[in-house]
């Protein structure tokens, strides 16, 4: 895959193009991309994804949107889905200013399109000025067929990433899961930490996210599995949180226990899937705080026992 990150790209071939920020890559994504692929497949077309670094809606209203996907991780994706060219461009106020039809302009005049893919509700250009309907006009003037994809529901709500990310934020993995159709997962790096969790019995690795863009879990303890190579996973439980055992008023930090497991982990990456919510974080004793990590651990054989890893799942772990 032939990857662009500024505006001074050219696709030498004609092709079919899917327009959108594909944050996530969820369900309703995955079909507006098969879709091109089966199209750029049919007709001998190169398959091209035009998409953004970070969230425009993000960018625009200043809420500082995070990411369900690293933009690594999503380049990867794409690839493995089948994808001949990214153009994969950040979004600044410079390009929020361009217009709607000087953003097909650049398209047109930089590619040889033949069809152009977007969802239902994508709009682009200064004010959102752009829509589906324009698009299909600019089609007809320039030789190009569009395809509008409809939106795809799942129990009864639209998928769409702003849904995804609320289910993550309330520990509803096993839906964010379904939503997405593929393993939700950021990578971590393991940092020094206070040591506590080994002197009680319990050793812990503190984590920070390696992209802090990324949305993160709702506060709380989570069954999850941690991937320190492909192929090489473990089960764990992830806490997430103030720590309110120990301090009472401290930043939001991230540790993982993983039972059996006596090895150093410090300086390495873990790829992180959390898998289903456990309990919330409580105030606690010294002495409540280990019962409480002890019935966790208990929780968590429990859980692993009757959980199995989905084909997605075992083989997401397998390429890390």
């Amino acid at each position: 895959m032939i990857v662009f990150n500024t505006c001074d790209f050219r696709i030498p071939e004609p092709c079919v193009l899917a327009l959108g920020t594909f944050d996530g890559i969820h369900l309703a994504h995955q079909r507006l991309l098969r879709y091109c692929k089966r199209a750029a497949l049919a007709k001998g077309l190169a398959f091209v994804v035009f998409s953004f670094s970070n969230i425009p809606r993000s960018f625009l209203s200043g809420d500082h949107q995070q990411k369900l996907m690293s933009e690594p991780h999503k380049s990867a994706f794409l690839e493995k889905l089948g994808v001949n060219y990214l153009i994969h461009l950040p979004f600044t106020e410079e390009f929020a200013r361009i217009s709607d039809q000087d953003f097909l302009r650049l398209i047109i005049n930089r590619t040889d399109l033949k069809l152009l893919c977007a969802g239902f509700n994508f709009r682009f250009g200064y004010h959102h000025a752009g829509d589906t309907q324009t698009l299909q006009q600019a089609g007809k003037k320039h030789g190009f067929q569009v395809r509008v994809i409809p939106p795809v529901l799942w129990n009864e709500q639209v998928v769409s990433s702003t849904l995804i990310r609320e289910k993550i934020r309330k520990g509803d993995l096993q839906q964010a899961h379904e939503l997405l159709a593929h393993p939700y997962c950021f990578r971590v790096a393991v940092v020094k930490g206070k040591g506590l969790g080994r002197k009680i019995g319990f050793a812990t690795a503190n984590l920070e996210p390696e992209d802090r863009h990324i949305v993160i879990p709702g506060n709380g303890v989570y069954f999850c599995l941690a991937s320190t190579a492909p192929g090489v996973d473990f089960q764990g439980l992830l806490s997430i949180g103030n720590c309110p055992s120990v301090v009472s008023e401290g930043p939001r930090i991230m540790e993982i226990h993983i039972p059996g497991f006596d090895g150093d982990l410090y300086g390495t990456s873990l790829l992180v899937v959390p898998l289903a919510f456990h309990r919330e974080q409580m105030k606690l004793t010294m002495a409540d705080l280990i019962r409480a990590i002890s019935s966790d651990v208990a929780a968590a054989k429990v859980f692993f026992s009757t959980w199995k890893c989905s084909d997605k799942i075992a083989g997401f772990l397998a390429v890390g």
